[in-house]
């Protein structure tokens, strides 16, 4: 199994994207002071003490899970403040703890692999299968899309939270942190009604069918 190099770093360009007075209102709105860039470097080398603890274990356990490996050999991970957390560009913003910052990496590249793996990619030109189809049929046509595309995601969590880093706390934490937003809420529901285990095996099956 190839095992990608998850780079995680500070990013000058896109810490300079805006303006100093986009920088100030931005703080201003979150009731929080302004940041630095070395705040961010600093936040960005603790974040990969966390990370690196439990990096192994995360990588091997996802790709199992689904048998499938990431399309990349290096992932990059830019922690940017004036940016949401996303999968593609990989970005996080550094409005957590980095030790909770781990299960938002989790998160993204969960994201990561089902979109760009060994069996199938979205990225390819040639690629005529839709993915949210696929899932629309095995989890339902009548869900909303951010539903949709966060039941895999909270079904891998769950099963990295449990049964690899025996960490309920943190499956709990992530239901609860998430508990206002209401797409990621009905996803947790749908997880926990249908079975991440049966997800999961549904999603292997998939891969499966996708590579042939």
């Amino acid at each position: 199994m190839t095992i990608p190099e998850i780079r995680i770093q500070a990013s000058p360009l896109l810490f300079n994207s805006i303006s100093e007075e986009e920088k100030q209102r931005w703080a201003d709105e979150i009731g929080r002071p302004l940041i630095s860039m070395h705040e961010i470097e600093h936040y960005v080398e603790q974040f990969k003490v966390c990370w690196s603890e439990y990096e192994n274990q995360i990588i091997q356990a996802i790709t199992e899970l689904y048998g499938v490996e990431f399309k990349k050999s290096i992932i990059d991970v830019y922690v940017s403040p004036w940016n949401k957390s996303i999968s593609n560009p990989l970005i996080l913003n550094p409005s957590r703890p980095p030790e909770i910052h781990v299960d938002t990496l989790m998160h993204e590249l969960l994201h990561g692999l089902f979109t760009d793996n060994s069996s199938f990619s979205m990225h390819d030109k040639n690629q005529s299968i839709k993915l949210i189809d696929k899932w629309r049929e095995l989890f339902g046509d009548d869900l909303e899309w951010k539903t949709l595309v966060h039941i895999p995601v909270h079904a891998g969590l769950k099963a990295i939270f449990l049964d690899t880093l025996n960490a309920p706390e943190r499956l709990s934490r992530d239901i609860e942190r998430h508990a206002n937003n209401p797409a990621y809420k009905a996803a947790w529901e749908y997880v926990e009604e249908h079975g991440y285990k049966e997800i999961n095996e549904k999603l292997e099956q998939l891969y499966k069918s996708l590579s042939r």
